[in-house]
């Protein structure tokens, strides 16, 4: 199916998600002495989103288009750097979900093993020991049941949608279906199968959605991927793969790195993003890959705004925070499971007005 652009609203928002060895493609620098240049299509965001708008143009015969990446690589939050003798992830990590049989595949598990990624298995739940403020103590049955409360959890969610109820937080599910962590160990177990794979409480979180995502994630019965999750320990970077990707077709008038967006300006008539050393682009359409958080911040100003429904969209959702701390030690004196979690349970008042209520942390353990 060929793509005809004159079909297409003039301008496509998409939400989506935002070094050691860089892109190789050389780019035009910001050209801060014309008032501004034009293409057919423009591809706010440089990140998996942006280059795979790209590569779809391209590959529907489109070619006058440019992409546009604040950064000085593409990208987007797949963003490594040198953490001792090894490359590290700061951010975006793992492929999860990668296929089962002749199922649907991940896409970026398929441009991973197109561009030779190097990962590793992650048996976040075949493979841990657990501990709270006693020390080393054996509750991985907990965390079975708090698997098996969470699969309890997204099939009730599924039944409020087929009879199309209104959605309800996922804790609001939990405790409607009877499984609500009470004791120090239960709720350990859920934080890491909720709070820690989704970087929200279930409270913050929207039950059906969170259920549909962990559906066309996880279970290829429910048109997901796979329950593997592959952790890239490569050392170019897991950015490697979309990089390698833009490079097999992008040219270099294509690409606009270095680039920050001031704001856009559209109409029935067109797009023109203005940056913030003055220049600009027009373009007869603007595809936006912008993250959550660009959008939410009001980091870019759209003339004008976006309608309600969008906006109202946008404010609805919330980017979740990962804070990854990498420890590097002279020799190996941890145990061999991939993972380890520390639960510490209620703690007495330090003062009249502190109190530690509860914590959890959980690490993953990797020797290179």
């Amino acid at each position: 199916m060929r793509l005809h652009l004159k079909h297409i609203t003039p301008f496509l928002l998409l939400t989506a998600s935002r070094g050691i060895y860089g892109f190789a493609i050389p780019t035009r620098e910001a050209n801060t002495n014309s008032t501004g240049s034009t293409t057919k299509v423009l591809v706010l965001g440089g990140g998996v989103a942006g280059v795979i708008a790209a590569r779809t143009l391209h590959e529907q015969g489109i070619d006058d288009f440019v992409v546009v990446e604040a950064r000085d690589e593409l990208g987007g939050r797949l963003q490594s750097t040198l953490f001792g003798k090894y490359v590290v992830e700061l951010g975006a990590n793992w492929v999860q979900g990668t296929q089962t049989g002749n199922g649907p595949i991940n896409p970026i598990w398929t441009l991973a093993q197109k561009h030779g990624l190097e990962t590793h298995i992650s048996d976040f739940y075949g493979s841990l020991r657990t501990f709270d403020e006693t020390g080393e103590v054996d509750f991985v049955d907990v965390y079975n049941e708090a698997v098996d409360n969470f699969d309890s959890y997204v099939n009730y969610a599924g039944d409020r949608l087929s009879k199309e109820l209104v959605d309800l937080t996922a804790r609001s599910m939990y405790d409607y279906i009877g499984k609500k962590p009470r004791t120090a160990h239960e709720m350990g177990a859920e934080y890491m199968n909720f709070d820690w794979e989704y970087a929200q409480t279930p409270l913050q979180s929207s039950g059906i959605a969170t259920a549909r995502n962990s559906n066309l994630t996880f279970e290829p019965e429910a048109g997901g991927f796979s329950d593997v999750d592959m952790m890239s320990i490569d050392q170019r970077g897991f950015k490697t793969f979309i990089q390698q990707e833009a490079e097999s077709f992008l040219q270099p008038e294509q690409l606009r790195l270095n680039t920050l967006v001031n704001n856009v300006e559209w109409s029935d008539s067109g797009v023109k993003a203005v940056f913030s050393d003055g220049s600009s682009i027009s373009a007869d359409y603007a595809i936006c890959t912008f993250s959550v958080g660009v959008l939410k911040n009001n980091d870019v100003t759209f003339i004008p705004d976006f309608p309600d429904y969008k906006v109202e969209a946008i404010a609805s959702m919330t980017m979740g925070t990962y804070t990854k701390i990498f420890l590097q030690f002279p020799q190996k004196f941890w145990f061999d499971t991939e993972v380890g979690n520390l639960i510490l349970p209620f703690i007495k008042p330090i003062s009249n007005s502190i109190m530690v209520v509860h914590t959890h942390t959980v690490w993953t353990l990797r020797r290179f």
